[in-house]
């Protein structure tokens, strides 16, 4: 099936963006901000028709937290009636009420609106929803156009910024798929960035027997311990000096033999 791409406007790096039609197949580019932080608006990634048929099948859980009741119903309604895929949708007006159920109900997604009256009112709402739900995707929800605050929210970590009247069902669905595809990317990247400063740390190794230390105390052989934090794999064998002490009498050193 033919991919169908559309462009947004251009993003702080002076990239283009495209948005592609599932079942299709993006290719990934990413564009640090520094700190190990990623833009999600310019990190292309790879989905292929098998990982969103999976997705299509599984119900995708989401919190919404808005206060306006017409902008609730109309966002739970346009989910409900998606083809593609099942939702089960949360929802509170308040604040204080969606970080209480995030401390004990696992959510996919957060649909976090702005304007709460509990909030901080901007983009203070979402830093302490993000405080509390740094593990899952948030996308924005406001009924301000405004490009500035919408990098802003993306710099900061929201996955994606949607302005409520703009939006239709399949705009809405897409949005949360693809957030959730895009915080899986990243949490392995920043799981693979902190792998790779541990192997260019220091590391506590024994000066007799050179196991290494892990995090949690237990002493591990060096080879264990650097396949299991990176993709080297070893291939064992004996090195002509042990090869002399083990095997003695099979074994003759180059210098005996010459």
């Amino acid at each position: 099936m033919a991919a169908v791409a559309r462009s947004f406007p251009e993003s702080r790096t002076g990239k283009r963006i495209a948005e592609i039609d599932e079942p299709c197949t993006c290719f990934v580019e990413s564009s640090p901000l520094g700190g190990g932080q990623y833009d999600p608006r310019v990190l292309f990634f790879i989905i292929n028709r098998s990982g969103l048929n999976q997705m299509e099948t599984k119900s995708i859980v989401a919190l919404l937290i808005e206060d306006n009741p017409d902008d609730a119903l109309l966002i739970q309604r346009d989910l409900t009636n998606s083809p593609r895929v099942k939702y089960s949708v949360t929802h509170v007006d308040r604040l204080a009420k969606g970080l209480e159920l995030l401390k004990s109900i696992s959510f996919d997604v957060l649909l976090l609106d702005l304007g709460l009256p509990d909030g901080l009112m901007g983009i203070n709402t979402f830093e302490k929803a993000y405080a509390h739900a740094s593990h899952i995707p948030i996308i924005v929800l406001t009924g301000h156009d405004d490009d500035e605050f919408a990098i802003e929210s993306v710099q900061k970590g929201a996955q994606d910024y949607l302005v409520k009247g703009q939006v239709t069902g399949a705009v809405l669905g897409r949005s949360i798929r693809y957030a959730i595809e895009r915080k899986k990317l990243l949490t392995q990247l920043e799981h693979s960035a902190k792998e790779i400063k541990k192997l260019r740390g220091i590391l506590p190794i024994c000066a007799n027997c050179k196991k290494i230390r892990d995090d949690k105390g237990y002493w591990t052989q060096v080879e264990i311990y650097i396949t299991n934090h990176s993709e080297t794999e070893f291939s064992h064998g004996i090195c002509p000096d042990c090869a002399a002490k083990i095997y003695p009498t099979f074994y003759k050193k180059d210098d005996e033999t010459s």
